[in-house]
């Protein structure tokens, strides 16, 4: 494989398997077993379709116009602008939720493992920003490595814990399926339940722009086949690693047990930790989830940075910026974010449910679906893919009026 589609391929999986592989397994509590096999139907075509489905639409744009333009030439400045401030929100929420859970990771490993006490949040979500920014600060090329190399890590941990729980399997979840439960009423019903949590857990829209313009600079005649190459193997691997690990978790505890995760608000493997007797799984675990977000939140920078300067841009007064004081302005409003958000630890799920999932449906499920569609110069790309990503973000969106009405 070229080297720099493996760098892209693990930095696709990097930024899309971080805290949401986490609290994907938790959601089965609710769903049940329905829900479980719902997940491993819809994982693949949900992630590939709609995420190549974007990366098209970048690409068939002509120049090296990241998505905030290809939104603009395509739906005009207005509707243009509003899609590009869903994109933004959508990108900027889930990087400070990477900052809050990280933040908390490493206060779990400071006080449960270290046996620190009295952890002041102020200065532990001071360094733990600037530490992420440090890397930031280093540039596109320094980012991608540093990503690309965590994921070796992750995938590396991931694996070897789904085999480590293989000696625990006692049925969990697969012991509540009866038949007679099964009706079209709960299909559908776990369908909309799970579709949410899967389009946050596997959702990578902030690199895809980055990614299709890096193929276009680097061979324009060869780049489709590159993008290509990149989706396809990003998406296997993490399909892959990602229901392996689900179903690990799904056949060790039951919905009593992830309803309890889920009621105390705790990621996967914080609960690994305390129900299975371990001692290195009560250090290691957080370790794990450590990696995962902190290499989410650099691959998530990048969209950020894309999606807040192009509306930066289109404002009159401060329009004349340089390219260098834009970035420098990005850099600092993200970080006073960033350290804000972990200083005031706010509920992830409620960010994930109410705010993210219906967001991410905007960008990366109704714009493609619409676009190919209804335009003509991406009447290559029409097919059922389009109309099933286009019914994903419906079902989506329509989950999150449900919450609020």
């Amino acid at each position: 494989m070229d080297k720099q589609i493996l760098y892209w391929t693990m930095s696709l999986f990097g930024t899309a398997i971080g805290a949401g592989i986490l609290f994907l397994p938790i959601s089965i509590g609710t769903g049940g077993f329905l829900s479980l096999i719902i997940m491993a139907i819809l994982a693949y075509p949900l992630t590939h379709y709609s995420h190549k489905l974007l990366a098209k639409f970048i690409y068939k744009n002509d120049g090296l116009d990241d998505i905030t333009e290809v939104l603009d030439n395509t739906f005009g400045k207005n509707i243009g602008l509003l899609i590009i401030i869903s994109y933004f929100l959508e990108i900027f929420v889930v990087l400070l939720l990477y900052t809050i859970a990280l933040t908390n990771a490493i206060e779990l490993i400071l006080t449960e493992n270290l046996g620190f006490v009295d952890i002041n949040r102020v200065i532990l979500s001071f360094f733990v920003v600037a530490f992420l920014m440090f890397i930031i600060s280093r540039g596109l090329e320094v980012i991608i490595k540093v990503i690309s190399y965590l994921v070796f890590i992750f995938i590396i941990s991931i694996f070897i814990l789904s085999i480590y729980l293989i000696q625990f399997y006692n049925g969990g979840v697969f012991n509540d399926f009866s038949i007679d439960l099964i009706n079209t009423q709960e299909i559908f019903k776990s369908t909309l339940y799970v579709i949410p949590i899967m389009i946050f857990a596997f959702n990578h829209v902030a690199i895809i722009s980055s990614m299709v313009i890096e193929q276009k600079k680097l061979n324009i005649k060869s780049a489709e086949n590159s993008i290509d190459k990149i989706l396809e193997y990003s998406h296997i691997l993490m399909v892959f690693v990602v229901l392996f690990f689900l179903f690990s978790c799904a056949f060790v505890f039951n919905s009593l047990e992830l309803n309890e995760a889920n009621s105390k608000n705790i990621n996967i493997l914080s609960y690994i930790s305390i129900k299975i007797d371990n001692l290195a799984l009560q250090y290691i675990a957080p370790i794990i989830a450590s990696i995962a977000i902190m290499k989410s939140f650099l691959g998530h920078y990048m969209g950020t940075k894309e999606g807040f300067e192009a509306i930066i841009k289109r404002s009159k007064k401060i329009n004349n910026f340089s390219n260098k004081s834009l970035s420098i302005f990005t850099f600092i409003f993200v970080s006073i974010s960033c350290f804000t958000a972990a200083v005031l630890n706010p509920s992830i799920l409620d960010m994930i449910n109410k705010i993210i999932a219906p967001l991410i449906a905007v960008t990366l499920f109704l714009v493609p679906a619409y676009v190919v569609i209804n335009l003509k110069k991406m009447e290559g790309y029409k097919g059922i893919s389009a109309y099933f990503v286009g019914i994903i973000g419906i079902l989506a969106t329509g989950v999150i009026i449900f919450e609020f009405f």
